[in-house]
């Protein structure tokens, strides 16, 4: 079962060379953790794939809003995800 860390914490996301800090809350599991945003009032959680890349999943509720994120911000997020965890 995953539970919501008790704090939000910012993240610097290097985005059409502008840093935008993003909120984002660590949610872990037995094995796992993913970290989330809400970006464009959905909710986005950055995991780790098979080959040890960030991805970003969306619920099937968000993903079938009509708002669009865009890629570029999402690829920049997992940059700055992964410069975090070094």
């Amino acid at each position: 079962m995953l539970r919501l860390s008790e704090e939000d914490f910012e993240v610097p996301v290097l985005y059409k060379g502008k840093i935008v800090n993003l909120t984002a809350r660590l949610i872990s599991g037995r094995y796992a953790y993913k970290i989330q945003f809400d970006i464009s009032d959905m909710k986005v959680d950055f995991e780790k794939d098979d080959e040890g890349s960030w991805r970003a999943m969306l619920t099937e509720n968000d993903f079938q809003k009509d708002h669009k994120i865009d890629t570029g911000m999402l690829q920049a997020i997992a940059e700055s995800i992964d410069d975090i965890m070094k």
